[in-house]
């Protein structure tokens, strides 16, 4: 005999079949039923006592809004179906509808009183954040002026607007700050919104929070300038000193934002500070030439070869970028230290040096002068 979810289009049939089929074919016919729009058979299963349609083995109601079927929606409400009911996971309709972007649907269960601020069981997930993590701007807008908790956080902490400056979503952010979003929210980890953006390197978001007085600094009070600096993020790194960020800062080892990029040997960064005056005496030593010692010592005696000369040639053109804007007495001590380095013709502050290799003697004497 056949099931009951391959004759759906036999109304008479299965209603001959009710009283001889389980009640389990029954609810798999009813599932099949909505997921292939068979309205009118619906209708009928549903008016069958053996039905309970709040049944969490179903899922009547996600079945209908995953299918994106308003009306399948609105007869299963008729008939009270709870807006609230959830899956195993905590799963509610209006978190699909959320993440599907399904206005329409998403209206009418909040007219059968959905919660727009319930969570699912495990990451603490809600309406808002699935809207946001698929990026449907309408759907935010319409959950928010339905007073939905626009600060709620999932198990980490992470509020929607940390979720959307993570992912560089740009008219979200601003619509969420715009509703007054807790631009200095923290995640668990301490993390803030903006580190996070910073972190990604999302420019326009950075600028967007740095513009609504987002604080700076993290939980230990320590500078984020060092994040653009390890990212060799000029632009972000720009726009925090803009908003007066102090370009001489010491963190908690005794570096300034000069040391750590030249430890990095991010040129354009290190030209970068220098340009906005960072001191080159503060903190720990920053000589050029101290920082790289160790990258020179690996070209010289370890990079034979081809790998050798790419090497030298970028740690060339560091030289040369950084020249321009250090003192004159530390830039030509960098060129007197690099005759004695490399058998190799080199460009440095726009004069063409020939290099010859002079004994040790000569270099340990050097070196003494560098870090006397």
């Amino acid at each position: 005999m056949p099931q009951l979810s391959e004759l759906l289009d036999h109304i008479e049939i299965i209603t001959s079949l009710i009283p001889y089929t389980s009640i389990e074919e029954i609810e798999n016919a009813l599932v099949k039923a909505i997921q292939i729009n068979k309205y009118n058979m619906v209708k009928f299963l549903l008016s069958l006592p053996v039905i309970d349609i709040n049944s969490s083995k179903m899922r009547l109601l996600h079945e209908a809004v995953y299918e994106d079927d308003l009306d399948m929606v609105q007869l299963l409400l008729e008939h009270n179906a709870n807006s609230n009911i959830s899956d195993i996971e905590g799963i509610t309709p209006v978190m699909l509808a959320s993440q599907n972007g399904q206005i329409e649907i998403l209206k009418l269960l909040l007219e059968h009183n959905a919660n727009i601020n319930t969570t699912c069981f495990t990451e603490k997930y809600f309406p808002l954040y699935y809207a946001v993590s698929e990026n449907h701007l309408d759907v935010v807008n319409f959950l928010l002026d339905n007073n939905v908790n626009i600060d709620q956080t999932v198990h980490d902490g992470t509020t929607v607007l940390s979720l959307a400056c993570y992912r560089g979503q740009i008219k979200i952010t601003n619509l969420l700050i715009s509703r007054n979003a807790n631009v200095n929210h923290r995640r668990l980890s301490g993390d803030t919104v903006l580190q996070l953006a910073l972190q990604q390197m999302r420019h326009d978001i950075v600028k967007i929070l740095l513009e609504s007085q987002a604080d700076p600094f993290s939980s230990e009070g320590l500078s984020y300038l060092s994040i653009p600096i390890l990212k060799n993020d000029t632009r972000s790194l720009m726009l925090l000193l803009r908003v007066g960020l102090n370009v001489n800062y010491l963190n908690p080892r005794n570096e300034t934002p000069l040391y750590q990029a030249l430890t990095d040997h991010h040129s354009e960064i290190v030209v970068l500070l220098l340009e906005e005056k960072a001191d080159i005496n503060l903190g720990k030593s920053i000589t050029a030439i101290y920082i790289n010692n160790k990258m020179v010592y690996d070209l010289e005696f370890k990079q034979p070869g081809y790998h050798h000369s790419q090497k030298l040639k970028r740690l060339f053109e560091f030289y040369n970028r950084i020249l321009r804007v250090l003192p004159s007495d530390l830039s030509s001590l960098v060129v007197e230290y690099l005759e004695f380095t490399t058998s190799k013709e080199i460009m440095l502050s726009r004069e063409k040096i020939i290099v010859t290799r002079e004994d040790s003697v000569v270099k340990r004497s050097l070196w003494s002068r560098l870090f006397s």
